[in-house]
């Protein structure tokens, strides 16, 4: 199990120059790569999210490259053609308004478009690569220390929900039998006083229903139980346990609506509070 955030660097240095990237990743519901990469890397924009994407499977990645020495991958070269239409131009400026021609290499180098400044691509190609592949891992190993902490912390949040479902379920038990004598109370009543009828049975019959909750616990238990056997899986687990926790959200949820005793919703609300926490931790899963 790997955590969404992390962070990962990666530098790589080739003749005089060096390459840094450095990846931040946060949580989110999928890959998503934000950068802001200079021009001249704007080409490979999908290989970086290819290689990304071996490594991370949901997050937002934030990237940041840097070339130091940048000079020595630049080739500057002369478009000799628009330098000539340059020079050719301000000999035709200097006969017609008779001035003097100051157009000197100075001035002529300074021109637009006249210098053309390109990179080296097999080389930046290759300390990208190299310098991406070195944070990547970076990354793996960070998300990974930290999916151990939050697999630590899931389990024990699990554990504490397992003790308030047992309470629920013992506390449900003498609820169930504090009623059901009451009721019992009330048919010998409607007995002795000839008002028994259909209507009535049903009407016990009916409270009895609504007060059992052990079809919701059976279904919480099998639940926990799948939540902490996904904890344990080694593949992307957060979705899974995105929907594993909101089926018990809703199994809870029913179980307060059913309760008319106090102890019973109070052991309700910490259940929802814990299950809040988990909610809150398994965000961070990828």
């Amino acid at each position: 199990m790997k955590s969404m955030t992390g962070y990962g660097v990666g530098t790589v240095t080739r003749d005089n120059c060096q390459a840094v990237v450095e990846l931040r990743s946060v949580n989110g519901r999928f890959l998503e790569l934000s950068s802001r990469l200079p021009r001249f890397l704007q080409k490979h924009e999908t290989v970086i999210q290819s290689l990304l994407s071996k490594y991370v499977h949901r997050g937002t990645v934030e990237i940041s490259i840097n070339f130091l020495g940048e000079n020595s991958i630049k080739k500057i070269s002369m478009d000799w053609g628009v330098a000539n239409q340059y020079r050719h131009i301000a000999k035709i400026a200097r006969t017609q308004f008779l001035c003097d021609d100051d157009f000197n290499v100075s001035a002529l180098l300074r021109s637009p478009e006249v210098l053309q400044v390109s990179y080296d691509d097999e080389l930046v190609f290759s300390l990208l690569l190299d310098s991406l592949e070195l944070a990547c891992i970076d990354l793996d190993k960070m998300r990974a220390t930290e999916g151990k902490f939050l697999q630590s912390s899931l389990k024990l949040l699990l554990d504490e929900f397992c003790v308030q479902l047992d309470y629920c379920a013992n506390r449900a038990i003498v609820v169930q039998q504090q009623t059901l004598e009451k009721l019992q109370v009330k048919l010998s009543q409607l007995i002795e006083q000839e008002q028994s009828n259909q209507a009535a049975i049903l009407d016990i019959s009916q409270q009895l229903d609504k007060l059992d909750i052990n079809e919701e616990l059976t279904r919480l238990v099998s639940h926990t139980e799948q939540f902490r056997e996904t904890l344990d899986s080694n593949s992307q687990v957060g979705k899974k346990l995105d929907f594993v926790l909101q089926e018990m959200n809703r199994e809870i949820n029913t179980i307060g609506s059913k309760s008319r005793d106090v102890d019973l919703t109070h052991i309700v609300v910490e259940c929802k509070l814990i299950l809040e926490k988990l909610k809150e931790q398994s965000r961070n899963v990828e």
